[in-house]
Parts: C-alpha cells; sequence; structure tokens
C-alpha cells in the first residue's frame, strides 16, 4: 500500500462528495423564486435539475478510463474546477437558458462519484475501503440535511444566487486542499485512451442483458420514485401548502433520518443474512407504501394533516432508496465479474437518467403537484415491482 495520510485523503474524498451532492441539494428551496424571477414556468427551471442528473449520467461513464490515463488527480481537480466556475457563472447570469447550459456543464462532477472510490481502492486494502466508503457515503445523507437548509437561509437573506455563490466558495476551498493533500494515487496509467468502439461495445453487451435491465429497474425505479419529490416538493409545499422555504428545508433533514434509518435497517438484515431477495423485496414494496401513502392524502382537506401525510409517504420511499441500492449493486457487480465494474458504472448511469426522467414527467403537473407526485411515484414503484417479480428467482439462485 502507498505510504500517505490516508485519514486526510479520506477526509478529502468525504468533502469533494459532499460537495457533488450539495450543488443541487442548495437550492431546492429556491425553484419557486427561480420562476418568478425568472418570469417563466416550472418545466423549464427543473430543467436545472433534470440536465445536471442527465449529465452525470454521461460522465460517470468516462470516469474510470479518464482517470486510468491521465490519473486521479488531475481529473478530480479538473471537475471541481468546472464545478467552482460555473457556480459562479450561474450566480450572475440572465438568462435562465444560459444557467441550464452551465448545470449540464457542471454535471462533469459526476466524475468525482467514481474517481473518489477509485483514490481509495488505490491506497488502502478491501476492510479499510468498507469504512471509507461508508464515510463518503454519508455525503447521502449529511448533504440532504444540511444543504437545503443552508440554502434556504441564504437565498430568504440574499436571494437565490447567494446559494451558487455559495457552492462556487464551497469549491474553491475544496479546490484548495485537493492540490494540497491530493497526490496521484494510480501507479500504472494506461499510456494512451484504448479505442472507443471495444469500450462502447463492452457497455452494449451489458446494456442487452435481461438481468441487468431489470435489476437496473429496481434500483432506478426507487430513485425515480423519491426524484418525483424532489423535482415537485418545492412547489407542492411552498406554493400549494403555503409553506415557507425555510420549514420547507427542514423536510429534508427527515428525508435524511429516512435514509438512515432505513441504511440501519439493510445493515441489521445484512447482518442477520437475510437473503438478498428479501431485503430488496423490502425496499420495492416501500417504496409502493410511500407511494400510497401520498395517495391518501386525496381526501383531505386541512393544509397540516396533507404536509405529515406526504412527508411521510416521502420518507418511506427514500428509506426504500437504502434497502435497494447497496443490494442491487453488490448483485450487479457481481454477477457481471471481470466486467462488474462497467456494469455498476452503466446501472449508475441509467439510475441518473430515471432520476432525471422522473423530474422532467412530474413537473408536467405543475399546476397540480401533489396529482403528479402522485402519479409518477406510483408509475415507478410499479416499474421497480415488475422488474422485482422478473428476477428474484434468479437473485435467489446466486
Amino acid at each position: 500500500m502507498i505510504k500517505l495520510n490516508k485519514n486526510y485523503i479520506l477526509a478529502l474524498m468525504a468533502s469533494i462528495f459532499f460537495m457533488g451532492m450539495a450543488g443541487t441539494d442548495i437550492y431546492i428551496a429556491s425553484l419557486p423564486k427561480i420562476v418568478k424571477d425568472f418570469n417563466t414556468t416550472p418545466n423549464i427551471v427543473n430543467l436545472t435539475l433534470s440536465v445536471y442528473t442527465i449529465g452525470v449520467a454521461i460522465f460517470v461513464l468516462f470516469a474510470d478510463i479518464l482517470s486510468s490515463r491521465f490519473g486521479r488527480r488531475p481529473v478530480i481537480i479538473t471537475a471541481i474546477s468546472i464545478f467552482t466556475i460555473t457556480s459562479f457563472l450561474i450566480s450572475i447570469s440572465s438568462s435562465i437558458w444560459f444557467i441550464i447550459i452551465l448545470r449540464f456543464i457542471q454535471s462533469t462532477v459526476g466524475v468525482i462519484f467514481i474517481c473518489s472510490r477509485q483514490v481509495l481502492k488505490d491506497i488502502m486494502d478491501q476492510r479499510e475501503q468498507v469504512r471509507a466508503n461508508g464515510i463518503i457515503l454519508a455525503g447521502l445523507v449529511i448533504s440532504p440535511a444540511i444543504a437545503p437548509v443552508i440554502g434556504a437561509y441564504l437565498s430568504y437573506h440574499f436571494g437565490w444566487r447567494s446559494c451558487f455563490i455559495f457552492s462556487g466558495l464551497l469549491g474553491a476551498v475544496v479546490l484548495g486542499f485537493t492540490f494540497k493533500i491530493l497526490p496521484e494515487t494510480n501507479q500504472s496509467m494506461l499510456s494512451a485512451l484504448p479505442k472507443l468502439g471495444p469500450y462502447v461495445k463492452n457497455y452494449f453487451a451489458i446494456l442487452g442483458d435481461k438481468f441487468f435491465l431489470s435489476i437496473t429497474a429496481i434500483y432506478g425505479s426507487a430513485s425515480g420514485a423519491f426524484f418525483a419529490f424532489i423535482g415537485i416538493s418545492s412547489y407542492l409545499y411552498i406554493n400549494n401548502l403555503g409553506v415557507t422555504p425555510i420549514v420547507y428545508s427542514y423536510i429534508y433533514i427527515l428525508m435524511s433520518v429516512a435514509y438512515l434509518a432505513g441504511n440501519q435497517y439493510m445493515l441489521a438484515l445484512n447482518r442477520a443474512e437475510t437473503s438478498y431477495n428479501k431485503i430488496i423485496g423490502i425496499g420495492v414494496f416501500s417504496t409502493i407504501i410511500g407511494a400510497l401513502v401520498i395517495f391518501a392524502s386525496v381526501p383531505f382537506s386541512h393544509r397540516l394533516m396533507i404536509i405529515i401525510i406526504i412527508t411521510a409517504g416521502s420518507m418511506f420511499m427514500r428509506a426504500a432508496n437504502a434497502l435497494t441500492n447497496p443490494a442491487t449493486q453488490v448483485i450487479t457487480i457481481n454477477y457481471f465479474k471481470e466486467k462488474g465494474g462497467i456494469a455498476l458504472g452503466l446501472a449508475m448511469s441509467l439510475n441518473y437518467v430515471m432520476m432525471g426522467i422522473a423530474i422532467v414527467l412530474v413537473t408536467l403537473f405543475h399546476k397540480d403537484p401533489l396529482e403528479g407526485l402522485i402519479i409518477i411515484s406510483l408509475l415507478f414503484s410499479i416499474i421497480g415491482l415488475a422488474a422485482f417479480y422478473l428476477v428474484r428467482r434468479k437473485i435467489a439462485e446466486l
């Protein structure tokens, strides 16, 4: 193993991961205000979310090959630099379409989600990697918990543009520490980029595997159902239910608690050597239960009751992510053996695509956001259920 200060590097990787996650979380509460300031529609403004997720889906596919050729450090530094510059440009932009383009460019930060794990693999043994990945993935809990609250307060006192100024400053700080702390950890870089044809052919071969499509549909549908909530919740809570942006941001703390609870339950099931079928099945049915709970809010007229029911249902869907994601990822990487890394990268890419599609679809219902949330969350949860029943026997055999 390379003799480095692993704790410093781990802290840096966790900070980088948090920065990438917070890039979206921080301005969620400001979406209705952005619609008003640009005199446009939620369909247009929500493209800043969907193009970002789809952009990440594209760039994660090339993270491995780029870092294998040019090194982890240059790729990570370039991605953070782009994130930082585009954040500042967004903060001064006078065109919503220019912001949408910048958000797509900003999504190059998606390469860090792969490269950060590669750095840890380069310098740590397997047991150290398990602990390190657990710390890095804490960003999935911490960022949605605190970034929307920070963003809501910034937007309230200084306007929504301050959210992107904050992201830019955060990126600049992380970039400085990256230059100082991160060495090049890839000791066997390729002398040249491999030919694109065979590289793409591997992806298409995996994409044609029915088991891969089904297991990825389970993975992506759970994420898609929750991202329908992310895409429409600010309009639902703030515009329709009269919740203030700051109070609305606190709801994301509850979502983080739900994810943490789901994660702890998954770990308990795993320690008890519960079958993957059961773990994934619980996650799939939790997604459906969440969608049905949200649907149960329809007969109520009292705003507080509607808020409580919708929030509870969304928490079920968020907890489901913590159950389905790890199990499906482990199955994917092991099922495809030597091509497991490529398969997992493709699965992550398709997962982001489904999240982006969920945001686009749910925003079509911006005039009736509750109806949209119900329809799209139910749609994705049914897709996940159908995919689960297609492969549950195969999972049991594995």
